[in-house]
């Protein structure tokens, strides 16, 4: 039996891609309930493989030196309801909101506020190595890739050296992982129906 053709892109890019992480083509309910929840067991075993990998691997030199204080000191100019402008915690003070390299803006940081200094950066960086899985998931689904392609494509990307070399730094690796999820609506626009 052959996979039913995707289903067209309508509407809005965020409407396409609920339609690709939510099956609603035309095959059997019970076939497609089946394959997703296996789908979805295969990237959650591959990213708790790959978080284990980021916390056994550490954070490096500059995560600790620069990243983490840097993440600090906007987490507790956010609590105390101000703008972190100004870091006095490396190189006897640097502007702290001019400086991409800090993220001062990213509202990812928030999900390593609850966690201690060293712990909340392996918090934040594992969740956003399984965005980083669901959105190249996602985008296999949206390009129409048949099963089992796309949680293919999501354990290779996880699993790849260039993630496995970037995903413990905490600079680089959150940007990175809305990559395949922009690539999902850039798509989606791309495919759409014009009015």
């Amino acid at each position: 039996m052959t996979e039913p053709a995707p289903h067209p892109a309508v509407g809005t890019a965020v409407d396409t891609l609920v339609d690709t992480l939510v099956d609603t083509r035309t095959a059997p309910t019970r076939r497609v309930g089946r394959a997703a929840l296996v789908d979805a067991g295969i990237i959650a075993a591959a990213w708790l493989y790959a978080s284990v990998r980021i916390v056994r691997y550490g954070l490096g030199l500059d995560d600790v030196a620069y990243a983490t204080p840097a993440q600090q000191v906007t987490l507790h100019a956010w609590a105390s309801g101000r703008m972190a402008l100004w870091s006095n915690t490396t190189f006897g003070g640097t502007p702290h909101l001019g400086n991409l390299q800090t993220a001062a803006l990213y509202p990812g940081h928030l999900l390593s506020a609850p966690f201690p200094d060293l712990v909340g950066p392996h918090i934040e960086l594992s969740l956003h190595l399984l965005l980083f899985g669901v959105g190249c998931y996602a985008l296999g689904r949206s390009l129409g890739f048949a099963r089992p392609a796309p949680a293919a494509m999501a354990v290779a990307a996880m699993w790849s050296g260039a993630t496995v070399f970037r995903a413990p730094l905490l600079v680089h690796f959150p940007p990175l992982a809305w990559v395949p999820l922009a690539a999902v609506c850039v798509h989606a626009v791309v495919t759409a129906e014009r009015p």
